[in-house]
């Protein structure tokens, strides 16, 4: 979700048409860097296991609002989402 969300948010701010096929997905972005898309999958699988499943327990049986719960699972994903565009842009530009 954090990374289609992203994704759509840059291209129409870009003025890029947002429902042609590209690959501008951090996935897509992180797969290329790392040259592996097992790597990428097996680190979104952490991340799903490690960060985000405690998350959705603890709001689950009420130790965690909510929105506090969403907040604090997305903020970090959404960094890295703009961290991998950003570093891979660099790196096509030098």
């Amino acid at each position: 979700m954090v990374d289609a969300t992203t994704t759509l948010v840059r291209r129409v701010r870009r003025g890029e048409a947002f429902n042609e096929a590209h690959r501008s997905h951090a996935y897509q972005y992180a797969a290329r860097r790392f040259e592996s898309h097992k790597t990428v999958s097996i680190a979104f699988v952490a991340i799903t296991v490690a960060w985000l499943l405690p998350l959705a327990v603890a709001v689950a049986v009420g130790r965690l609002d909510g929105l506090i719960g969403v907040a604090v699972a997305y903020a970090p994903l959404v960094v890295l989402a703009f961290r991998f565009k950003a570093g891979d842009r660099a790196s096509q530009e030098s």
